[in-house]
């Protein structure tokens, strides 16, 4: 490897290449090591002891070493264009309406960096690359098959179902045959528009053998456009921002192995075919089973987007839908809290979105906010989190509670609820009569009720009243956030030395200094 650096020069695959041609596929050399031929004597006067040695070294060690898919003498194109006055046939449909022919060639890039392609968790850079193989011959008649799509309401079929659901079927129709019919249909769940069409196309193009010229007629442009004229577009993408994307991926897919003409074309409604199809898609969308298809990863299906294309902006959008992790097991407790505070007031259930949306309000000041969203993950700096800090073990329990006897661990619940501090009961007395003043209705304290301050709907009459909504959560969370304080001053700042802690009549001043701040800005 030394003299294959230092004397051939090899930095990369190309030149190994290079190397073992000159070399091993001379029609003179000899393979052995005192071969004496034009090349290797060559060699020889430039330094290398060993050319043949070198040569063999540089085909087992390095380019048998590589996958299939990146090595450059494994052979992977075949002819898959289309004929020119095939070309020309689809630049004229476009233009004019007509049958599209589907091109089922793949975008050969110049260097391996334009061939990358990222945002794809499916893709193995260790599977072997694809014989692309030749396509038939385009003089072969067309089988035409209509596909129509038909969707109902489940009410329809199920008086006890939701509204919001709605049946999707489809069923397709091959032109001159009567006996070869399909119908089709997908469950509520996994039925969006259009999937029940592609899923009984997808279904078609399995059934029609691949040595068949296949155009399927449909009456949605869209999908159309997508899978012929867009498609390059489409792909460069990956797929963003069109709908059914992973049936669409695994049709063309499906196409693209079809030694055999697919081509598509946008019907009409009245054409004999698509009332045919129709009928079809009507009576699938009644079934009372819903009949599934398997829809998997296929090796032809180009999945993400070429590197050496993405912008900034497409790259943030294909990173946002990117499911996130799932809720840590910290923070499952307090979300459960939170809704079952919002059950107890007689108020919905709220959902995920709207509890974080909550606990960030706007009436919340910024390090107020960060500290009931570390709450509400329970993430607080104590109790359990300073037993494995070498001299601060002491602060894992409550000084005010504790005894020789009984250590009390120092929780984010304790603190809030039932810590004997006099500063925490005199805050939420002040808290308790603020809203008794103002008419505001005082809860049983629980976390679930502070956490959940930002969600409670105080009503005057029959209609809520905003001023009440905004005085209670700025009330709860400038309360909740001095009791935090006060128990860092006690804790941290003064380590525990009650003489030295200020007692419950400041922290109340303090708050009140807060509260009228804060009257003062809403003035």
């Amino acid at each position: 490897c030394k003299c294959l650096r230092e004397t051939h020069d090899v930095k990369s695959v190309r030149e190994a290449l290079n190397l073992v041609n000159d070399i091993l596929e001379y029609q003179e050399h000899i393979a052995e090591q005192g071969c004496q031929c034009v090349r290797c004597h060559a060699w020889q006067r430039r330094g290398c002891p060993h050319p043949h040695a070198c040569a063999v070294e540089a085909k087992t060690k390095l380019l048998d070493k590589l996958p299939s898919k990146w090595d450059p003498r494994v052979p992977n194109r075949g002819s898959r264009k289309l004929t020119d006055a095939e070309t020309e046939a689809n630049e004229s449909a476009t233009q004019e309406g007509g049958r599209l022919i589907f091109d089922p060639e793949l975008q050969e890039e110049d260097t391996v960096s334009e061939g990358m392609r990222i945002f794809d968790k499916a893709m193995n850079q260790q599977m072997p690359p694809l014989q692309d193989g030749h396509m038939d011959q385009p003089e072969r008649t067309y089988t035409v098959v209509y596909i129509a799509e038909s969707e109902i309401q489940a009410l329809e079929i199920n008086p006890s179902a939701r509204s919001e659901i709605r049946h999707r079927g489809a069923g397709w129709w091959r032109l001159g045959d009567t006996t070869d019919q399909r119908h089709h249909r997908v469950k509520p769940a996994l039925a969006p528009r259009n999937a029940a069409l592609l899923t009984a196309a997808l279904d078609t193009v399995r059934a029609v053998g691949d040595d068949t010229n296949l155009e399927i007629v449909v009456l949605s442009k869209t999908i159309v456009e997508a899978v012929t004229r867009r498609l390059r577009q489409n792909e460069d993408k990956g797929w963003r921002d069109v709908p059914n994307k992973n049936l669409m991926m695994t049709l063309v897919a499906r196409m693209r192995s079809r030694p055999a003409r697919t081509a598509w074309r946008v019907g009409n409604k009245n054409e004999a075919g698509m009332v045919e199809a129709r009928t079809l898609a009507e009576e699938a969308v009644r079934m009372p089973q819903p009949t599934t298809r398997s829809v998997l990863v296929n090796r032809r299906e180009v999945r993400g987007m070429p590197l050496h294309k993405i912008t900034q902006k497409s790259a943030y959008q294909q990173v946002r839908p990117i499911p996130k992790e799932a809720i840590r097991p910290q923070t499952r407790p307090q979300i459960k809290r939170i809704k079952r505070a919002q059950r107890r007031r007689g108020q919905r259930e709220p959902t995920s979105k709207e509890i974080w949306k909550a606990i960030s309000a706007t009436e919340f000041r910024k390090n107020v906010a960060e500290f009931m969203y570390k709450t509400a993950h329970n993430a607080n700096k104590c109790g359990k989190f300073w037993s494995h800090l070498d001299g601060y073990q002491e602060r894992t329990y409550c000084v005010e509670c504790s005894t020789a006897t009984n250590k009390v661990v120092e929780t984010i619940d304790h603190i809030m609820l039932r810590c004997k501090a006099p500063a925490r009961k005199r805050l939420w007395k002040a808290a308790e009569d603020i809203c008794e003043e103002r008419g505001i209705k005082w809860e049983h304290l629980s976390m679930g009720v502070i956490l959940s301050s930002g969600l409670r709907r105080i009503e005057r009459g029959d209609k809520p009243c905003k001023g009440d909504m905004r005085l209670y959560r700025i009330l709860m969370s400038e309360c909740t956030y001095m009791v935090w304080l006060a128990r860092n001053e006690r804790v941290i700042k003064f380590e525990g030395r009650r003489e030295d802690c200020p007692g419950g009549e400041v922290a109340v001043k303090r708050l009140k200094s807060i509260l009228r701040r804060r009257k003062q800005i809403e003035i």
